[in-house]
Formats: C-alpha cells, sequence, structure tokens
C-alpha cells in the first residue's frame, strides 16, 4: 500500500480513516494532531463558511475551545439551559424538552452543539435530542463533543456513541480513553447530512500542514487495539471501577457517590448512561476541599487523581492502569480521610453555583467584546466588576468550562466560585493569580 498523505486522505492515511469511521458506525473520519480542541475549532470553522450569519445553540458545559471558536469566527450563539449539581459542582445535559424550548425560541438556529458524555461521565438522550433538532429544520446539524468517549462504541455497557445515534459531527479526544498519544483525535460525520468537501477543506486549514506521523500512526495502532482487544480492555477498566467503589463503600461510607441508580433514575429526563470508567466522589461529609486532598494524595502517597474540584476527586480508570491501582488508591484515601467525619449537625461547606444567574444570550457581541477587550477594556476590582460587561474568558481548570465570558456580565456567584477555586489550590486562567482584577466593558 502507497502511504499517501494525511491531506489527500489516501494511501495508508486513507485506509486508517476508512477503518475508524467503520470501527465509530460513521461514514467519514479525519484524523487530528490537535486533540478535540483543533477539532472543534475545524467543526466550528466549516459551520462559519456553511452559514455566516447563523446562530448556534451551544450546551453551557462546552469547552472552552468551542466558545473561543465561536467568538474567533464570528458565529453567533446562546447558551441552552443547563442543570447544576451544586455538591458535585457538575453541570448537566439539556433534556430533549429543554432543547426543543430553546429552538423554540430561536427557530434560526443553524446547529445544537452539545457535550456528551459530560467530565463526569454523563451521557446525553443524543437521539431524542437529534430528532428535536430536525424536527423544525431538516437540515438543522447537531455536533457533539465527544471528547471523553473516543472508548464508548467497543463495549456494550458503555453508552452509544453519539454518531450512532444520530449525530451528525463528532469531536473525540483519542489520547484520553482511545490509547494513543498525547494531543490526538478525530472528527466523525454523517455524509448524508454533512459536506464533505467543505469539512475537509476546513480540517486542512486548521492543521499543521506537517503533521507528526507518529502522532497519526499512534490513532491508527490504538484503533486496531480496540478493534480487536478493545472490548476485553474496556471491561477490564469498568470492573476496576466497580471495584474502587466497592472499597470505598466498605472503608470510606462517608464518600458520597455521584452515579448512582437512584441519581440516574432522577435524571432521566437528561441522561441516557454513564461512563462506568469513571467515578466521582463528594467530600461533604469530610470538611475537605478536593483541590488540597488531590496535592496530598500525589505528594504523600503517588497517587493521581483524574480531576479535583472544590468538593470533589475523580478517579478514572484507563486499561493502561497496574494492577492493583484501586486498591492503592483507596489505601490512600483510607490514610487521608479515615476519623475525619464531620460532627453530625455540621453544615456543609459547599460551593456556589457559578452559573446560576448567568444569562444564556449574551448582553454585547461577544466576538467584539473579545476584540476590544485590550483596545477599550478597563481593569477594576473584580466586585466593581459585578454587574459589568466581561471583556474576558474565566475558567476554572480542569475541566476548561468558561465560567466568565467576553460579552457576558460578571455575576456575584461567578466571581465567589472563581475566588472560592483559587483560595483552595485550583488553578483559574483568564485573571490575575489572586482573582482580584477583572477586564470589562467600559
Amino acid at each position: 500500500m502507497r502511504l499517501g498523505t494525511p491531506s489527500s486522505h489516501d494511501g495508508a492515511f486513507g485506509a486508517a480513516e476508512n477503518l475508524i469511521a467503520e470501527l465509530h458506525g460513521a461514514d467519514r473520519a479525519v484524523m487530528s494532531v490537535t486533540g478535540s480542541s483543533g477539532s472543534n475549532q475545524a467543526v466550528l470553522l466549516m459551520l462559519s463558511r456553511l452559514a455566516p450569519d447563523a446562530t448556534v445553540l451551544v450546551a453551557r458545559n462546552a469547552h472552552h475551545s468551542t466558545i473561543h471558536a465561536l467568538m474567533a469566527f464570528g458565529v453567533g450563539f446562546e447558551f441552552l439551559p443547563a442543570g447544576y449539581d451544586t455538591t458535585f459542582g457538575a453541570l448537566l445535559p439539556p433534556s430533549p424538552q429543554e432543547v426543543a424550548r430553546a429552538l423554540e425560541r430561536r427557530p434560526d438556529a443553524r446547529a445544537v452543539l452539545l457535550t456528551s458524555p459530560t467530565y463526569e461521565g454523563l451521557a446525553a438522550r443524543v437521539g431524542e435530542i437529534a430528532e428535536v433538532v430536525r424536527a423544525g429544520d431538516p437540515d438543522r446539524l447537531l455536533v457533539v463533543d465527544e471528547a471523553w468517549g473516543a472508548h464508548l462504541a467497543f463495549h456494550e455497557q458503555l453508552p452509544t456513541p453519539a454518531v450512532q445515534q444520530g449525530a451528525d459531527i463528532v469531536i473525540q479526544s483519542t489520547h484520553k480513553q482511545g490509547g494513543s498519544l498525547q494531543q490526538t483525535g478525530i472528527i466523525l460525520w454523517r455524509e448524508t447530512r454533512v459536506d464533505s468537501a467543505l469539512m475537509a477543506e476546513a480540517h486542512e486549514h486548521w492543521q499543521t500542514t506537517s503533521p507528526s506521523f507518529h502522532l497519526l500512526a499512534s490513532i491508527d495502532a490504538a484503533h486496531r487495539e480496540l478493534a480487536v482487544d478493545g472490548r476485553d480492555l474496556i471491561a477490564a477498566s469498568i470492573e476496576r471501577t466497580d471495584r474502587l467503589n466497592t472499597l470505598v463503600a466498605e472503608r470510606l461510607p462517608g464518600l458520597e457517590r455521584f452515579v448512582t441508580p437512584e441519581r440516574l433514575e432522577a435524571l432521566s429526563d437528561r441522561v441516557d448512561g454513564f461512563d462506568r470508567t469513571k467515578t466521582t466522589f463528594a467530600l461533604t461529609a469530610y470538611g475537605r476541599r478536593g483541590h488540597e486532598l488531590s496535592d496530598r494524595l500525589i505528594d504523600a502517597h503517588g497517587v493521581t487523581l483524574e480531576t479535583a474540584g472544590l468538593n470533589t476527586i475523580m478517579f478514572l480508570f484507563p486499561f493502561q492502569l497496574p494492577e492493583r491501582a484501586e486498591e492503592r488508591a483507596v489505601d490512600a484515601l483510607v490514610a487521608e480521610l479515615e476519623g475525619e467525619l464531620a460532627e453530625p449537625g455540621t453544615p456543609p461547606r459547599l460551593p456556589s453555583d457559578p452559573f446560576a444567574t448567568l444569562s444564556s444570550a449574551p448582553d454585547s457581541d461577544p466576538s467584539a467584546a473579545s476584540r476590544a477587550a485590550y483596545r477599550d477594556g478597563v481593569t477594576l476590582d473584580v466586585t466593581e466588576a459585578i454587574g459589568r460587561i466581561s471583556a474576558a474568558a474565566v475558567e476554572a481548570i480542569p475541566p476548561g468550562i468558561p465560567v466568565l465570558l467576553p460579552g457576558f456580565r460578571v455575576t456575584r456567584e461567578a466571581v465567589e466560585y472563581l475566588r472560592e477555586v483559587r483560595s483552595c489550590g485550583g488553578k483559574v486562567t483568564g485573571v490575575d493569580p489572586g482573582v482580584t482584577q477583572l477586564r470589562v466593558l467600559p
């Protein structure tokens, strides 16, 4: 077989992409060396050319790369309604009914952009939302950022992949849970719904002209491994996650688990399953902050979490972890938390909801506000900035979901949340290190 070239999608590159599309149930696939962040940029560039004056509806938990691409390409957007779980600091997927109501308000929307699974592993009701998206306009597109779902197609106990539920375009980070090297990803689409020439052109314009063949080869190799051994590898990851949950329930019953049968039932109007290779716990009963506990687990025990929040810790079990990693993790948790349960009746110290009063639509054009940030913006004490229109994008990392955005008003809840994250050792981008000042429009 000829090697071919990545830009012409022929030879070995074309064969790899054809296999990837087949494995995921898509018509077409392209490989990316810029992860889902660059893929989001390529998809939004395509949308901006397909409908230059389009408005898109975006899930509130969209990754910052999506929001920054919308602003960079001048695509108008509004946020879909979002539920929020304060205990776990988790934005929830929109329900099909919420998407339908949003489209009734904005029937001119050219696309709906979802994030599924969420960072915590909750899968949206993508199939029902796909029907809602096309009900009012058969040409309207459903785009799903499935960055955390590269493994979904390879085990029946995981949520059904978005492209198999009717999504038109799907973005994945194959380096997250697909086994390929860092910064790799793929874009999948349905040719009956998407102009393949336009999509491939947008992808080529956003990608480097000299992509690393090592990275591209890792995407191919990872998919070939998943095609042969993926089910067994993922089954082992699920078993280890279940084992960790069992050990935590036995040894630290004060840790509250996010995904339980009861919670899934309560969220059934918006959730269609969850990623069983992830598990998140709330620290409410212990009065500890997740960022501080994460540092202790690394420094004192050599145990690295997937992420930590103000009130949470999250474990992820990729199939590359060594044996008995779950026992070691629980031993470390017990060493840090055993005997530290708060006194009965102690009020829980829950973080504020940073999205409580944020509007779904901007007060000023986000693209214009972003461009004017350093030309016309003014820097104020962060408390004086409350009620003003932000000229900056500010977020906690991870998960990289913007809390404040250019063109949207600064709210007290958002400021309080960001300051608490920073004070507890979390990372906040877009402001000074102490979260004391913020740039706003005059």
